[in-house]
């Protein structure tokens, strides 16, 4: 084996979700002002962070459906088809990992005694 001229090219891979843009600093409230109670959760919070990995939980199974049906028809390359069928298996690993943790952390609360 030679190794090519000007050495080996680093190895870069894509991301596994999209990246977020950072959320604008919330403008401070006085206390006591009752503003703060009814702003509700922010825009970025819990609920969108889950929203989005769900989101692209659900688009890598998409596009490894379409690869896998693209090969299956006789075009496309066997390389990016597996690429994208293991990126979708690792994604939903990863989130039948959360909701373990989730659901342990629920149960966990409900058995604390008050």
């Amino acid at each position: 084996m030679t190794i090519p001229p000007g050495g080996f090219q680093p190895l870069s891979l894509p991301s596994l979700r999209a990246p977020t843009p950072p959320a604008p600093p919330a403008a401070p409230t006085a206390p006591g002002s009752g503003t703060q109670g009814s702003q509700g959760v922010a825009a970025g919070g819990f609920g969108g962070a889950l929203n989005s990995a769900l989101d692209a939980l659900n688009s890598s199974q998409v596009q490894a459906d379409q690869a896998a049906q693209t090969l299956a028809g006789g075009n496309g390359d066997i390389a990016g088809a597996m690429i994208a069928t293991e990126k979708a298996s690792l994604q939903m690993q990863f989130a039948f990992a959360i909701r373990n943790k989730a659901i342990s952390a629920y149960q966990q609360i409900m058995a604390m005694q008050v």
